[in-house]
């Protein structure tokens, strides 16, 4: 059974650990930051996949969000090229903030 594609957005002191944590248990990580200088090492050193602007519409199956407020949230979700175009139908979103 192929595990679920998980886009972890946030990789900052608390979502850093979270998303290394899916990562271990062998899920699919896509990872984003509102930093971009965060994201290049974090795929580096837990084997994940930044998440880019070629990524394809309705690829990923949830969405886990960890940022410092809902205009962040609402932005990373809704804003351009946003996740609600990169999420299959019926995915997860799920919002840690």
């Amino acid at each position: 059974m192929q595990r679920q594609r998980i886009c972890f957005v946030g990789l900052g002191m608390m979502g850093a650990p979270m998303a290394a944590n899916l990562r271990r248990a062998g899920f699919p990580v896509v990872a984003a930051d509102l930093d971009p200088q965060r994201v290049e090492p974090f795929c580096r050193e837990h084997d994940a996949e930044p998440l880019a602007p070629q990524t394809d519409t309705a690829s990923l199956d949830a969405a886990i969000t960890m940022l410092p407020d809902s205009d962040a949230v609402e932005s990373a979700v809704f804003g351009d090229g946003g996740l609600a175009v990169r999420l299959r139908r019926g995915a997860t979103v799920i919002d840690m903030s």
